[in-house]
């Protein structure tokens, strides 16, 4: 009688440790993670050329200003020179060299004139270029605003600028048509990709996106490029960026 009751005991205490572990088990598993998706960024080459263009035009301007500005010292320091001689030479009885004195006088300011134009004229370039450098700068980094990329009839607006956004590959087939809307214009691009499971460092497995390529000639920009930091590994999503150029 003895004997049943110690092993009805450990009848119970392996089954609350079996519990026990098989709690532990479930709570450590995660499902996969939806919709895997990958990098994009757009760059606006053609804004970009314009401006590029624009800010090369300017730095013409001011080179040329400079020169002068530089030729306009030269010629001052020779025209003072010479208005000191005419002042000694009509200080000493000279009165014949009034006239040349006062012709000096008149080029001095009108040369000193002009250096406050130019001076005027390279702030208002300056001024001019700041805002072109700003917007280079923001294109070169990808920054741009987005009204909204539809893809599988999903669509996704967007109100601020960004240099990064994500595209989400469908896990129901093999690849997808997305649609840009920017500045009123709407261009697409197709991806095409597969799935592999991957274990995370948390021990969790996910899918993501493989062999991921742009479909040549669908897309309706100057160039889509696909980088991938794996190469020559197949391309994932997790280390993706595709650069769309337009």
């Amino acid at each position: 009688m003895k004997l049943g009751k110690k092993t009805n005991h450990w009848q119970i205490l392996l089954f609350l440790l079996t519990g026990t572990l098989l709690l532990s088990c479930l709570g450590e598993v995660e499902p996969y993670e939806k919709e895997p998706a990958v990098k994009v960024r757009f760059f606006n080459i053609d804004s970009l050329q314009k401006i590029n263009s624009a800010i090369a035009a300017i730095d013409t301007a001011v080179k040329h200003l400079t020169t002068e500005k530089t030729a306009l010292t030269t010629q001052l320091s020779a025209l003072n020179t010479s208005l000191t001689s005419l002042n000694k030479q009509i200080t000493e009885g000279n009165n014949d060299l009034i006239p040349e004195r006062d012709s000096v006088q008149a080029a001095i300011a009108e040369a000193r004139a002009r250096q406050t134009e130019i001076t005027t004229e390279q702030a208002a370039l300056a001024a001019a270029k700041t805002p072109l450098t700003k917007t280079a700068a923001a294109i070169n980094k990808g920054t741009i605003l987005i009204t909204s990329i539809t893809a599988n009839g999903n669509k996704v607006s967007y109100s601020d600028s960004a240099n990064i956004f994500s595209l989400p590959l469908n896990m129901n087939t093999s690849s997808q048509v997305y649609y840009f809307e920017i500045a009123g214009k709407v261009d697409s691009m197709e991806l095409t990709y597969s799935f592999v499971e991957d274990l995370t460092a948390r021990s969790y497995t996910r899918l993501i996106g493989t062999n991921i390529e742009r479909t040549d000639d669908k897309f309706s920009f100057d160039s889509v490029k696909v980088y991938c930091k794996a190469l020559p590994d197949p391309c994932l999503s997790t280390k993706t960026t595709i650069n769309v150029y337009f």
